[in-house]
């Protein structure tokens, strides 16, 4: 018999308990990543199904993530850039 994990951590997350049966596969849920690294520690599963609930705005990789940026955001912020760059660039033939 084949096993799965699942690492459960919202309500909402996905679980077949019937289609499992079918497949012949056992199925063990955890609620914490502390009880499943134990579990894991003692046996490797065949399946893992895990969940990640990314929460906007917070500061996963060091970059606030706010609303999704249009063309017309991008376009002006590259020609910002652009200017910065040509401005620093003539001072910097100046001397």
């Amino acid at each position: 018999m084949k096993t799965l994990f699942t690492l459960v951590e919202s309500p909402f997350s996905p679980h077949f308990p019937e289609l499992y049966r079918e497949l012949d596969i056992e199925s063990e849920r955890f609620d914490s990543a502390r009880n499943l690294h134990r579990a894991l520690q003692k046996r490797a599963p065949d399946f893992f199904v895990g969940e990640f609930i990314y929460g906007w705005c917070n500061d996963y990789a060091g970059n606030t993530v706010g609303a999704p940026v249009g063309c017309e955001e991008v376009e002006a912020t590259k020609s910002r850039v652009k200017s910065r760059e040509e401005a620093k660039n003539s001072v910097t033939s100046m001397t």
